[in-house]
């Protein structure tokens, strides 16, 4: 009888532990399923929700949304990532952190965003976004995008491995995509007082730094009418640099030069537009050069000096002739590039002054009224390309950059701003 208890009572032992080992089983696959599905990147059920017009990213895993820019290829996060991640998890380095104080005293991470574990980061960003590489990095912190937010960073630092928190209120720490053998992954950092930008490529991944995240792009172009793209492009006949050949004496058509300024007055950086400049001239015309080339962020100050291509005279649909320019760097947002068109035997006598681009469009019909580019001008305007008021052949002081809008813009080959003429045909 013993003996029959016994077995009974093994009996019950070893399914109680296969029980336990089954829901032990269960439990972690249930943790990963759930962990998968919630933090997984790019595949998370869960989602996101991106609206490009009102430059917003909804993270549907806490239903947070965040501002976003577009700074050259790429969308960025203008907000830390404030998902707070393996809340539940057994392991310290798995975890996200929300330090007890922020440098406005507060410890509010749904607001400043959580500090992240360098391990597993392909989990942070909500679906479809990522990490940006350090590269990436640099060229958001040139952009102007950063610039307006850098100094209300939370400058947080870092927490390393031992725990404790690091340069907090000094120094803002985050993560890049590139990742190093023996647990290391490239950071970058910047200083709350001389705003500079470090990289290292030796953060251990036990660290636990800020997220931002970011997306491609991609195909999507703005177009024609996109609340979000504000171009606006200004021409002044010009006798700068010309003093010889530019004259009253000698009259307009000896003149031979141009500046050209192109505002962005959207939220949207424009890497690489092309302008389409209608002179009425043919093939036959010379290529002009440009020696004066500027780019001014949205606080007007100078941030590059883009390159000017100019390509050939080029026939669009309708038999005109255009030429094209080339501004190879970013147009920021918020700002302006300004550019010298220059040729050396070519003078304003080769282009006809009923060009699409020059010609007064002031009738009912016209698109947009424009009072035309008044090639008379070039001899009475002599300053450099950053001085607009200047006096007329009547000695009045006027603005000699007129706003054109029929000089179309494109960006990836797409009409973007600017009238075309077979708009009005």
């Amino acid at each position: 009888m013993l003996d029959e208890r016994q077995k009974a009572l093994s009996c019950w032992k070893n399914f109680a532990t296969i029980a336990s080992i089954a829901l032990i089983f269960a439990a972690c696959t249930d943790y990963d399923d759930v962990f998968e599905d919630n933090f997984g990147y790019g595949q998370s059920s869960k989602g996101s929700e991106f609206d490009s017009n009102a430059m917003t990213l909804k993270d549907n895993r806490d239903d947070h949304v965040y501002n976003v820019a577009w700074v050259g290829s790429l969308y960025w996060m203008m907000e830390n990532l404030s998902y707070e991640y393996y809340s539940t998890g057994k392991d310290y380095y798995l975890i996200t952190a929300c330090p007890t104080e922020t440098v406005n005293g507060k410890g509010d991470c749904e607001s400043t965003g959580f500090l992240y574990p360098g391990q597993r980061l392909e989990h942070a960003c909500p679906s479809g976004w990522r990490l940006p590489s350090l590269e990436e990095w640099r060229e958001f912190y040139n952009s102007p995008e950063f610039q307006s937010q850098s100094e209300s960073l939370p400058y947080k630092g870092y927490i390393s491995g031992d725990h404790s928190w690091n340069q907090n209120g000094e120094t803002a720490f985050y993560w890049a995509s590139e990742y190093h053998t023996g647990g290391y992954r490239n950071c970058i950092n910047f200083t709350s007082e001389s705003n500079s930008f470090e990289s290292a490529s030796l953060c251990h991944e036990q660290w636990k730094m800020a997220v931002r995240c970011v997306k491609e792009a991609g195909s999507e172009i703005p177009t024609i009418g996109d609340e979000r793209l504000k171009i606006n492009v200004y021409v002044k006949p010009t006798a700068y640099q010309n003093p010889t050949n530019c004259t009253v004496a000698k009259g307009w058509q000896n003149c031979s030069d141009f500046f050209i300024k192109v505002e962005n007055n959207s939220a949207i950086d424009l890497p690489v537009v092309q302008l389409r400049f209608y002179l009425g001239a043919d093939e036959s015309l010379e290529t002009p050069v440009s020696y004066i080339s500027w780019s001014f962020n949205h606080h007007g100050m100078p941030a590059s000096y883009p390159k000017i291509d100019f390509g050939d005279q080029t026939k669009d649909g309708l038999g005109r002739y255009y030429l094209p320019i080339n501004i190879q760097g970013t147009l920021y947002s918020g700002g302006y590039v300004i550019f010298q068109v220059k040729w050396f035997n070519a003078t304003f006598a080769a282009f006809d002054r009923k060009a699409w681009s020059l010609m007064p469009q002031t009738d009912v019909y016209a698109l947009e009224y424009f009072e035309g580019i008044d090639l008379t001008q070039a001899p009475y305007f002599t300053g450099s390309e950053t001085q607009e008021i200047e006096k007329n052949s009547s000695g009045e002081e006027v603005n000699a950059y007129t706003l054109d809008p029929y000089i179309p813009v494109y960006y990836r080959g797409k009409r973007i701003s600017g009238y075309a003429p077979g708009d009005k045909e």
